[in-house]
């Protein structure tokens, strides 16, 4: 027998309290769970509570609904995702800078940040891509063949 079997529906339950000359609202008889309240004040993604709860996301959704933090929740939402749009923005801005900026350096360079803007998970750094390019780039003009593993010698 499940709890709303045993308890009966949310809305028999306020009803009940009504009679008895008691108001009770469903925010009263959800139990509280501290965990989706605070991931809530957070402003997270009911995707990113359904697994940090390991409640589905309809379950979380109607939780924010019965204590009343959905409208709040929703909010801190559009807060994050304007925070996040602005990161994003500034990002795009830096890297269009710094490309202009590197056109002006030569081939060597600009073949360095767009490697490096490629692969975003590289170990090298950048100045270590401008010397290998400018060691390709020499060759290449000299007529001369280097393989990779000649090529990083020089570096």
């Amino acid at each position: 027998m499940s709890l709303e079997e045993k308890t009966g529906s949310l809305e028999e339950t306020i009803g009940l309290g009504k009679r008895a000359g008691v108001e009770v609202s469903d925010a009263d008889i959800v139990p509280k769970n501290p965990k989706i309240d605070e991931l809530a004040k957070e402003g997270l993604s009911l995707r990113v509570m359904e697994r940090e709860v390991g409640s589905s996301y309809e379950t979380i959704r109607q939780y924010l609904i019965s204590t009343k933090q959905h409208d709040t929740w929703l909010k801190l939402r559009r807060n994050q995702k304007t925070k996040k749009q602005l990161l994003e923005e500034l990002i795009s801005s830096l890297q269009t800078r710094a490309y202009s900026l590197v056109q002006k350096e030569g081939w060597a360079s600009q073949k360095a940040f767009q490697y490096t803007q490629a692969v975003s998970l590289t170990r090298l750094p950048y100045t270590t891509f401008v010397a290998l390019f400018k060691k390709y780039e020499e060759a290449k003009n000299s007529g001369k063949k280097l393989s990779l593993k000649r090529l990083m010698m020089k570096v």
